[in-house]
């Protein structure tokens, strides 16, 4: 099993530091049940621009752009 952060619309509240502990408790409970996480959360935000119908569904250049970046961060965990 690997885990990866959600498509998600970039806002700058995500940068103050109870977003960021947030974030880090997440990966720390992936840590602690031995499931490696994909990039940080930074890595799957996005301009609202790029979704489509809700703050997850990114539409077709968004999938591209998010296919991409998981085929390059999965590549060290396949043999």
């Amino acid at each position: 099993m690997i885990a990866t952060w959600p498509n998600t619309i970039c806002f700058d509240v995500y940068q103050e530091p109870r977003q960021q502990n947030f974030f880090k408790s997440i990966e720390y409970f992936y840590q602690r049940l031995g499931v490696p996480m994909l990039g940080n959360p930074e890595d799957f935000m996005s301009d609202k621009s790029m979704f489509y119908d809700t703050s997850y569904h990114l539409h077709d250049l968004g999938v591209n752009h998010r296919t991409k970046q998981l085929i390059d961060l999965i590549q060290p965990y396949l043999p």
